[in-house]
């Protein structure tokens, strides 16, 4: 099905939304649900690079440098997203330079990441593309106006900027998601609030598929180099460190390693 340039788009769970190497005419914004980013390998073969969530984009490469889609983008959720053409994105810099602000930062920290990675784990900085025959079906489109206000309020859903890459991270094994953990003294782990509108540092939803985790977690705590993890109200399915609950209000020790559980989702803790 043919997606209209711009508005409102329903994407179900399993679908493409852009296809890497294609041609493009816009980006997308995601206000529901979760995208995962795919990039091929030197076999052809696709990798998770990245999974996305409420506030996120992808696809901006189409707009602001009229290039191929350089990866490709699934749902792996039932979606809602916001399509954005050059019409909608003009308007909300226009309108709204304090959004423009914001995703300048994301797309200089998605530069930094893909420079900072090797080539055996490429971290690109966008995803995209996809035939026009592939992609979701978009309800109706209201005016460029109306679609950049509704882009800008849901990019301010995004919450605390996201720390740059650096030398500890969570790793996500069975999607390949990649989450760092550098520049700040202490990390939220949870998911998406949408009520309140705030995202933890560490925001699992997008790959808690059984919805195990609580909107407030856990907290890994950077002290003097070292790193904690701490649970510091008793949560519904647990933390755990090494296949071991821990103990609600006790901060246990990391080191490089450790597999770390938050509720159904397992991460392996690394450092350089």
């Amino acid at each position: 099905m043919k997606a209209k340039s711009a508005g409102p788009v329903r994407v179900k769970k399993g679908q493409f939304i852009v296809t890497e190497g294609d041609a493009g005419t816009e980006m997308y914004l995601i206000e529901e649900g979760s995208v995962e980013i795919l990039k091929k390998g030197p076999g052809g073969e696709q990798r998770v690079v990245r999974v996305l969530g409420p506030g996120d984009f992808f696809g901006e490469l189409a707009i602001l440098a009229e290039m191929p889609r350089n990866s490709s983008a699934r749902a792996v959720t039932d979606c809602g997203l916001l399509a954005i053409d050059d019409a909608t994105f003009d308007q909300m810099l226009r309108s709204y330079p304090d959004v423009a602000v914001r995703m300048l930062k994301t797309l200089a920290r998605r530069l930094h990441e893909s420079d900072a990675a090797n080539s055996a784990n490429p971290r690109p900085s966008e995803s995209d593309g996809a035939p026009r025959e592939n992609r979701p079906k978009a309800d109706e489109a209201p005016s460029a106006p109306a679609r950049a206000s509704r882009a800008a309020a849901a990019l301010r859903l995004e919450g605390p900027e996201p720390s740059e890459a650096g030398g500890a991270r969570l790793v996500h094994k069975a999607s390949g998601a990649v989450l760092p953990l550098s520049g700040k003294e202490e990390y939220l782990v949870g998911r998406f609030d949408a009520d309140a509108g705030v995202r933890p540092d560490v925001d699992l939803n997008p790959i808690d598929s059984s919805r195990s985790i609580s909107r407030r977690q856990a907290r890994i705590l950077v002290e003097n180099g070292a790193f904690f993890v701490l649970e510091p109200k008793a949560t519904a399915n647990g933390t755990f460190v090494n296949r071991k609950r821990i103990a609600t209000g006790a901060k246990v020790g990391l080191k490089s390693g450790d597999e770390l559980r938050f509720g159904s989702v397992t991460l392996t803790f690394e450092t350089s």
